[in-house]
């Protein structure tokens, strides 16, 4: 049975978690967290996204972000998967998405909410 999709909701802090797929790693070398930290910035620009803190690990990234319009944050994501993904892919000689399942916990709707969470 499918996953029944999250409601997100315009200007409430939302906290995305994504790993690699079968948790394998994403990121290899400096440069690689260096090149999708750049990406997310861009698209966060791109599509009005405030980006209030983010840990990009060896096989996941965590990023709390608040959006203006809420369709914008799949968007975010596509934007800095889209550009990540082939750059992995031809630096390493490998194919195919890198990438699992997103996981968008709970919408943080205070600020206990947002302290919790930590």
């Amino acid at each position: 049975m499918p996953r029944r999709p999250r409601t997100l909701l315009p200007n409430v802090p939302v906290h995305i978690v994504q790993r690699g797929a079968s948790r394998d790693a994403v990121f290899f070398e400096d440069e690689d967290y260096k090149a999708y930290a750049g990406w997310m910035k861009e698209a966060a620009q791109a599509y009005d996204i405030a980006i209030h803190a983010f840990v990009l690990m060896s096989n996941h990234i965590h990023i709390l972000l608040t959006a203006q319009n809420s369709e914008n944050v799949g968007k975010f994501m596509q934007h800095t998967g889209r550009r990540y993904v082939p750059f992995i892919n031809h630096k390493y000689g490998r194919s195919g998405s890198i990438w699992g399942q997103i996981n968008r916990p709970p919408t943080l709707k205070n600020d206990l909410a947002l302290s919790s969470s930590n």
